[in-house]
């Protein structure tokens, strides 16, 4: 009878703790969903399949007046969500479309000269890639600035969130408010001077080397996309798989510096086609940052003649000059000299090595007369 009763004791006492388990199992879920239900909607995301059927259909739409910026922007505009996250940091939000057998790209431009006064501008140009050259002129396409006199009410937030309002629709541009701090270790003769997200969805820090007066792009894998490498140069270098960027391997500090950009995205302006006009203007804009030091310094040049943002201030708006300190490949194979470089002694000979002498001791020339938009 004991044991009986013993094992009806057991039993109960299973039961009830499974039954306590299960409650607090259930309220666990409960207050996890609540929770989670609190969470910005923002914060999903979604992931898009698009459908040769939708590519080929879209290809057939000749409902937009091509050569009619403001239909184009009409057209983008109507297509955005109540909020958007403008990621560059140039603060470009880039788009693709088909219209009329033809396929474009293009961007809404919110830049801190345009978006301060009201406006945003759109540019957008027919594109290929059948080919390794960009298409023959004359290119389908337009520029404009869109207003107040076109329909656009445009109110600013705050600094990195605007709200504009065109014939019946209003979205939320939130702009990339980046941690100002760099990502990882320093040289003694390096500055951090901002942060940059390119439209490829890497990251870098914008550092300045005093010894060298030269800025350089350092690859910050916390706000990142995934990334992907494989080994080059005897393991010297670094490819990232995805956007064909070339990085510097550097052991000694463990980072990884931005030194190549494939030939093909650039020739076809793509997403893929260096950071080059990624800069954090933010900052600049709000006073945190100021460029034109840097700038005057890295392109060896007045720095009187350049603005904050690091733009001659004799350039049209909407221009500035290419910060492009790495080269343009066409094969891996051409970093080759990356060992060789490895054989300095100090950190800013390897990176001179690298960046601006590639081995061979000549340093890469730049034009401070040429416009790039």
């Amino acid at each position: 009878m004991k044991l009986k009763k013993r094992a009806r004791t057991t039993t109960l006492s299973k039961r009830l703790l499974y039954f306590s388990f299960a409650i607090n199992l259930a309220l666990i879920v409960v207050i996890g969903f609540l929770l989670l239900s609190q969470r910005p909607v923002r914060e999903s995301v979604k992931r898009e399949v698009y459908t040769n059927e939708e590519y080929l259909e879209g290809l057939g739409d000749g409902s937009t007046n091509i050569s009619d910026p403001l239909s184009v922007f009409e057209l983008v505009f109507s297509k955005l969500g109540e909020v958007v996250d403008v990621y560059p940091t140039e603060n470009y939000y880039y788009f693709t479309f088909v219209q009329s057998g033809r396929e474009f790209g293009g961007a809404l431009l919110l830049f801190p000269e345009f978006r301060d006064n009201g406006s945003i501008g759109i540019g957008y140009s027919e594109r290929s890639f059948w080919s390794t050259a960009p298409l023959p002129a004359p290119l389908a396409g337009g520029w404009k600035v869109v207003t107040k006199q076109d329909g656009l009410d445009l109110q600013k937030i705050d600094d990195f969130t605007y709200k504009a309002n065109f014939r019946g629709k209003s979205t939320i541009f939130r702009l990339n408010k980046l941690p100002l701090e760099p990502g990882g270790e320093l040289y003694r003769d390096e500055e951090y001077v901002g942060p940059v997200f390119d439209e490829s969805g890497l990251a870098f820090d914008l550092v300045f080397n005093r010894k060298l007066k030269k800025l350089y792009y350092v690859l910050n894998e916390k706000n990142s996309v995934p990334l992907t490498f494989q080994n080059i140069s005897q393991g010297s270098g670094l490819l990232e798989r995805r956007t064909g960027f070339v990085f510097y391997n550097d052991s000694e500090i463990n980072r990884k510096l931005l030194i190549g950009v494939a030939n093909s995205h650039v020739y076809h302006n793509d997403w893929f086609d260096g950071p080059f006009d990624q800069l954090p203007d933010n900052y600049v804009s709000n006073g945190e940052i100021e460029l034109g030091s840097y700038f005057a310094q890295h392109f060896n040049m007045s720095e009187a003649r350049l603005d904050r943002f690091g733009k001659p201030t004799d350039w049209p708006s909407g221009t500035r000059m290419a910060l492009s300190p790495y080269l343009v490949y066409f094969a891996p194979e051409e970093f080759y000299y990356l060992p060789r470089c490895e054989l300095k002694e100090k950190a800013w000979e390897r990176y001179q090595c690298v960046l601006f002498e590639r081995g061979g001791g000549q340093a890469q020339g730049f034009d401070p007369d040429s416009p790039s938009a």
